[in-house]
């Protein structure tokens, strides 16, 4: 029947139904209401009249639990904004479960004369402020005080009638049968009137109350209503007495040391309480384990049955998943512990959530035997970010947070912990908030992954299609038994689209209500009583027993395979099957079509993650793993952070690495300019590094900044720069790196492609290079004077480091200038040249003359020297300063000082003019030599003087020829061709290669060609006029000198390593033939 959502509505009906404001009584049995709110009240009226009702609705918020809904894919495109549809400070669990702060008639109705409020007038509320006369008859009933009245025989049947002692008794002697009708008026007690006790020396007859039979052994723990009509026949003859009482207010009871009072009206089970009766003591007292925050439950009801269990159970599960199994071999780093903080919400009127609290750290402590506080810590919402924030500093720190509050309260908890990066393993709250929570967080649920968990007070779906709840009974005959929980939601969600959770619970109260009447009806027939269905049944199969702590009849449901109830009429011995756990997690089915462009890709992974599901974990699929790295399901690459349900990228100074899900500021020493970095990198050596890690290292004196290109090996960066073209390069690093629109890093590269985008993260931006002299860097990428481009290395326009043969670069001269340093120069050279032609004359005149080795040695120790402090200052940075200016001079090309002042060598066409000047300056040389040739080509001894001339001129040119040719052939193998291609390249290294082996080749084949050649007239009259002996040694290659022997009295002329004489072999008389290999004939007129 419908209530039209009015409380005093549904209360009308109720009382109706059981015979109320004299209406005819036809239910024996009631379900409770459809709305959780209106429970209280139902269970007063139920209670009041003594007759059975099954609670199964339940609250608002937990009525979409599990529902089905929009895809979160679906959501996502269509923009829906979340977080504007629940207001998280009206979603609050736990204001079911608290005592009402409405107008209700307790404190809100003063009762006028004749009239007392009605048991239990605390759960009903009025409509507005209550009115005297409209709420009357829903807050009061009539006055008639303690009167009994009816009939009895015989007379003396009933001893007394005027509740002395707060009794009714009677007895019989037996000698007679006795037959008793009593009505009872029990007017203002607000004291519970029972049965209770019935004495017989033979059996105990049974009590009639209300027309259904009350065996005698289950008669005390009936509650008589007010108007009850008791009656009470015995047939045989025996002895008997009897007592109906008013049972005494558990305030009368001093608990025992371990126990407290229990909280609200409760009466021991006895007419006077009595601290060593275990059941006054069960009824009224309580330990911290078994502290009921429920305000319904917190009375001692008789005839009321709850299908929720209740909220200190709802998270057994939770925690015996979470419960770490120690090793026997446990790794030294690994924390192992189980620790419990619990934080409530503390509400000025109520203690229910620090009670919640209290409940589960005794749970955890005394059975799962964890580390708990002493006790909750209890805070106001404007508090929980200081509370959390100490809970986290404590040592050793708590492993698992549970916190026990409103929605708003778990909110704000949650975006304190995500802003401030507060983790614990496991964060669970009390109750499921389930799509509310993620409604108020909005895209800020992203953070829920994983690690915080909700308790589900029912079975997961798994566990109920498990176990199913198909009955083997042979009176089995009502749908609700006859099919499994498979086959029924199957057909709902065929019908519906969804099977709802208080569409499960209102099943399992059929269930119950079809067990009661098939079992009942199988009483009936098998002892044949045609006792009505109500009272009794109440009394025998949902109490079960006269001590509270004995169990009821168990049921078969869909919500438990052993469902019962305890005295109190809550769900007896929640077992962890009959509740389970939900977790926030990735939505697996959120995957793009495939074929889809790249921005859908990132469209999908951001719903899978956004939006999210709220994943079912019990026995039989547990919590997913709380160490599953957040990069398997966050919807942006390394570098960027889910901000309002798209990707932004983390700014210069921060960074968020593959298992964060947050960007962090760089640690000290660090630094990270560029946006979407993943890792921040180490101050390099020679650099100074921010303090807010936002910018650039500055490059320190001696040291030069250059970015990452540079940096790169040619091949790793020319391999970046075709997978990705130079644009995208750029994107990557820059504030539009994680935008998946047009323009943006990402819209061109799937989330199935990052490897790329990970390459770019890897390698820091910036690169420290040690400058060459390190004087030339000042420090700041700021060169000195002169110098300029990267390191410093280049001289500026008007500059050169060819002027005094130094690595510093300074200002050219005038071109007059120039030209006296390129004629010093080359003067230099063609004197060290001519020197030594001229000192291999003078020592193949004179066996002991020194002069051409002498000449050799100085000159190539002078080349050695510049090439060996060349090299060592280039690898220990040092500044350039030479002892021996005239080493640098000799291996310089004359021209190079002033090509390098019209010309810098940056390009191609700068290594090759540079090249051009290194040609002309050794060819210079020998122009002149090929000159004096040309003119004294008619004198005999010219062509061997042209050799010597040549081979002299080599010792001087070859040796910087080489190395300047490798020198820039090097500059181009790094820069060049990356920036212009291996044929640009080849362009200047060529002529570098041809030049050295050019000379190279000369040099060589020079010395084979002396032994042909004739001594010339005037040289041998030289030989002759300086030392009149038979044998003269003539020193005349730079590197091994060859041995010249002349025969002057036989008129022959024996080179080198050919003359036989020296070895013995010429013909007889020792002297050397005309015809002898080796050997030339000399006129005579030459001696």
């Amino acid at each position: 029947m419908d209530d039209e959502s009015s409380e005093q509505n549904m209360v009308d009906l109720y009382r109706s139904f059981v015979g109320a404001n004299q209406s005819e009584a036809n239910v024996d049995f009631l379900l409770g209401p459809g709305t959780f709110q209106f429970r209280q009240a139902a269970a007063q009226v139920a209670d009041e009249y003594q007759v059975p009702m099954l609670l199964w609705s339940l609250p608002d918020e937990l009525a979409d639990v599990g529902t089905s809904e929009q895809t979160p894919l679906e959501l996502f495109l269509e923009g829906g904004a979340r977080s504007s549809q629940t207001n998280s400070a009206a979603v609050d669990f736990g204001r079911y479960f608290q005592a009402s702060t409405a107008y209700n008639c307790a404190n809100n109705f003063s009762a006028p004369s004749g009239y007392y409020l009605r048991r239990g007038a605390e759960f009903l509320t009025c409509d507005g402020y209550c009115d005297e006369q409209r709420d009357l008859d829903f807050c009061c009933r009539p006055d008639g005080g303690l009167v009994v009245s009816g009939q009895w025989t015989p007379s003396d049947a009933v001893v007394s009638t005027d509740w002395e002692d707060g009794c009714l008794k009677g007895e019989s002697n037996g000698s007679v049968s006795v037959s008793i009708s009593l009505t009872l008026s029990l007017g203002r007690s607000s004291l519970p009137v029972s049965i209770l006790s019935i004495s017989d020396e033979f059996r105990q007859p049974d009590f009639i109350v209300q027309g259904h039979r009350i065996p005698a052994e289950l008669a005390q723990a009936d509650v008589l209503p007010d108007g009850a009509t008791v009656t009470y026949n015995q047939n045989y003859l025996s002895p008997s007495s009897w007592s109906i009482c008013i049972r005494q207010n558990c305030t009368a009871l001093t608990c025992p040391a371990t126990y407290r009072q229990r909280a609200g009206e409760n009466y021991c089970m006895g007419q006077l309480c009595s601290a060593d009766s275990k059941e006054d003591v069960a009824a009224c007292c309580e330990t911290q384990a078994d502290v009921r925050s429920d305000v319904l439950f917190k009375v001692q009801w008789s005839s009321v049955f709850d299908l929720l269990p209740r909220a200190e159970v709802w998270a057994q599960d939770v925690l015996q998943q979470l419960e770490v199994q120690i090793p026997a071999d446990p790794a030294p780093d690994a924390d192992l512990g189980n620790r419990l903080a619990c934080v409530a919400e503390f509400l000025p009127s109520s203690n229910y959530y620090r009670d919640l609290c209290i409940s589960y750290m005794q749970y955890a402590q005394n059975t799962l035997k964890w580390q708990t506080n002493i006790s909750p810590f209890a805070v106001q919402v404007a508090e929980v970010g200081r509370m959390l924030s100490q809970i986290f500093l404590n040592q050793p720190r708590p492993t698992v947070l549970l916190i026990c509050g409103s929605l708003n309260f778990y909110a704000s908890s949650f975006f304190f912990m995500k802003m401030n990066q507060i983790v614990f393993r496991s964060v669970i709250s009390w109750a499921p908030w389930d799509k509310h929570l993620l409604d108020t967080v909005g895209t800020g649920g992203s953070s829920l992954k994983y690690r915080y968990l909700e308790p589900v007070p029912w079975p997961s779906t798994t566990e109920m299609i498990r176990t199913g709840t198909r009955s083997t009974d042979p009176f089995t005959v009502l749908a609700s038994l006859q099919e499994d929980y498979q086959t029924v939601s199957n057909k709902d969600l065929a019908r519906y689209g969804n099977f709802p959770p208080p569409l499960l619970f209102l099943m399992s109260a059929w269930q119950v209500f079809d067990a009661l009447a098939l079992s009942f009806v199988a009483f009936r027939i098998q002892s044949f009583d045609q006792e009505p269905f109500g009272r009794n049944t109440k009394l025998r199969l949902l109490r079960g027993r006269r001590k509270p702590e004995q169990r009821g009849l168990e049921f078969k449901t869909f919500l438990s395979p052993s469902l019962s109830f305890d005295w109190g009429g809550e769900r007896l011995e929640v077992q962890r099957v009959d509740v389970s756990t939900q977790q926030f997690a990735a939505d697996e089915a959120s995957t793009a079509i495939a074929g889809a462009s790249p921005a859908t890709t990132w469209q999908a992974a951001m719903a899978r993650y956004t939006y999210g599901v709220v994943r079912p974990a019990d026995q039989l699929q547990g919590i997913l793993s709380l160490d599953t790295s957040a990069a398997l399901v966050y919807p942006c690459p390394k570098g960027c952070v889910e901000e309002g349900s798209i990707c932004e990228p983390c700014a210069p100074g921060f960074f968020r690495a593959a298992d964060g899900n947050a960007c962090q500021r760089c640690p000290f020493g660090h630094y990270q300019d560029q946006w979407a970095g993943s890792q921040c990198f180490l101050c390099p050596e020679g650099a100074t590094c921010a303090p807010n890690a936002t910018d650039a290292p500055v490059a320190n004196y001696g040291w030069f900044l250059e970015n990452r290109e540079t940096a790169l090996p040619a091949s790793a960066l020319a391999a970046l720069r075709v997978r990705f073209c130079e644009r995208n390069f750029a994107l990557f690093n820059s504030a539009s790196a994680c935008s998946i629109l047009p323009g943006g890093g990402l819209y061109t590269f799937p989330t199935s492609d990052l490897s790329g985008w990970d390459a770019t993260k890897q390698i820091p931006f910036w690169n420290l290079y040690r400058c060459k002299p390190a004087e030339i860097c000042l420090g700041g990428n700021i060169c000195a004077e002169g110098h300029q481009g990267e390191h410093c290395a280049s001289c500026k326009a008007g500059y050169s480091r060819y002027l005094r043969f130094t690595q510093v670069c300074e200002v050219c001269p005038d071109l007059l200038n120039q030209c006296a340093i390129c004629a010093g120069v080359v003067a230099l050279q063609l004197f060290m040249a001519a020197w030594l032609s001229r000192a291999t004359l003078s020592s193949a005149a004179e066996s002991s003359c020194l002069q051409a080795p002498l000449a050799l040695t100085l000159l190539q120790s002078l080349q050695i020297y510049s090439l060996l402090l060349r090299t060592v200052i280039k690898s220990f940075n040092l500044s350039w300063a030479t002892m021996i200016p005239v080493a640098d001079i000799l291996m310089t090309p004359f021209l190079l000082p002033l090509m390098s002042c019209l010309q810098t060598a940056e390009s191609v066409e700068g290594v090759q003019l540079h090249l051009l000047s290194i040609v002309l300056s050794a060819g210079f040389g020998y122009f002149l030599v090929g000159l004096r040739f040309l003119v004294r080509i008619r004198h005999r001894n010219v062509v061997n003087d042209f050799l010597r001339h040549v081979l002299a001129l080599n010792v001087v040119t070859l040796p910087y020829c080489i190395y300047w040719a490798v020198h820039y052939t090097t500059f181009c193998s790094v820069r060049e061709v990356v920036e212009s291609g291996p044929a640009a390249c080849l362009r200047a290294s060529g002529p570098s290669y041809a030049l050295a082996t050019v000379w190279f080749a000369v040099h060589c084949a020079s010395a084979p060609l002396l032994p042909v050649v004739r001594l010339g007239r005037v040289d041998a009259l030289r030989l002759g006029r300086r030392r009149p002996s038979d044998r003269y040694r003539l020193w005349h290659h730079p590197e091994a000198a060859r041995l010249l022997l002349c025969d002057l009295r036989s008129n022959h002329l024996c080179f080198g390593q050919h003359l036989r004489a020296v070895a013995g072999s010429c013909p007889a008389g020792g002297d050397c033939g005309a015809g002898d290999p080796g050997c030339v004939l000399h006129p005579k007129s030459v001696g």
